[in-house]
């Protein structure tokens, strides 16, 4: 009797030895329709001062000067950036109110700014 429960014991640790492997092995096995959730990206090239101008201008947190020269070629500009916003992005923005106050440096980081940040054509 003493021989067949050391047997019994010695059969149930193999049993949970091998169970407790096939568990802790599972999440690495892939069947043959698996696929990788999230594709490499390459690498991202970002312009951080650029980037860093854009956003400020965008958020109006810099002081900038009043509309001088002329405006309407720097409206129409920032209308058609506006218009290629989404739609929750578009109603907040206030770009037009920028037309006339930016320099060529300040324009090409918000539009460097939204190409990046809200991935724009």
């Amino acid at each position: 009797m003493r021989r067949f429960c050391r047997m019994l014991r010695l059969a149930s640790a193999v049993l949970a030895v091998a169970v407790l492997a096939l568990l802790l092995t599972a999440p690495f096995a892939q069947a043959s329709g698996s696929y990788c959730p999230l594709p490499p990206r390459g690498p991202v090239v970002l312009d951080s001062a650029r980037y860093d101008l854009g956003k400020h201008v965008f958020a109006a947190d810099l002081p900038l000067p009043a509309p001088a020269g002329d405006v309407s070629a720097q409206r129409a500009h920032l209308d058609s950036l506006t218009a290629r916003l989404p739609v929750a992005v578009r109603e907040r923005s206030k770009l037009g109110e920028l037309a006339g106050r930016l320099d060529r440096k300040q324009l090409g980081a918000l539009e460097y700014f939204l190409h990046v940040r809200y991935k724009l054509p």
